[in-house]
């Protein structure tokens, strides 16, 4: 009889611990894979942050990986991230995620020179003895 009560107790413990499984701070990657098309700018700048952000995270565990893990462990892990990473690209690519993030940089020339030809075009003609041949040459 106590026998039968410490194995009934060590299952309820047991299923217990399974009901209360921790809860990644990382979505699913399915879910963002999934996820339905943005219906604004905020959507769409929000999506992209969060499919940049699992793409970061990805490619962390797929490298750390090989130095926590033993065995074939590492390679199923390594795998699973690198089919991650493609598809989760795939979707950031379709959705045009560069476009939000390129828009958000600074411009490398100041906005008074124009595009970086003319800003080089007028320095090299400043500071050198080049024909604009040779200045157009050396910026491109």
């Amino acid at each position: 009889m106590k026998v039968i009560k410490v194995w009934v107790l060590t299952m309820l413990a047991i299923l217990n611990g399974c009901a209360f499984q921790q809860t990644s701070p990382h979505p699913d990657v399915g879910s963002l894979l999934n996820a339905p098309p943005p219906q604004n700018r905020e959507e769409f700048a929000q999506q992209c942050a969060r499919l940049r952000q699992e793409i970061g995270f990805q490619r962390t565990k797929e490298s750390t990986a090989a130095t926590t893990l033993p065995g074939t462990t590492i390679l199923n892990i390594q795998d699973e991230a690198s089919r991650n990473i493609a598809a989760l690209t795939a979707k950031y690519n379709k959705l045009g995620c560069n476009t939000v993030f390129k828009a958000q940089r600074k411009p490398a020339v100041p906005l008074e020179y124009g595009n970086y030809i003319d800003m080089c075009m007028a320095k090299c003609k400043q500071y050198t003895n080049r024909t604009p041949e040779q200045c157009f040459d050396a910026c491109k």
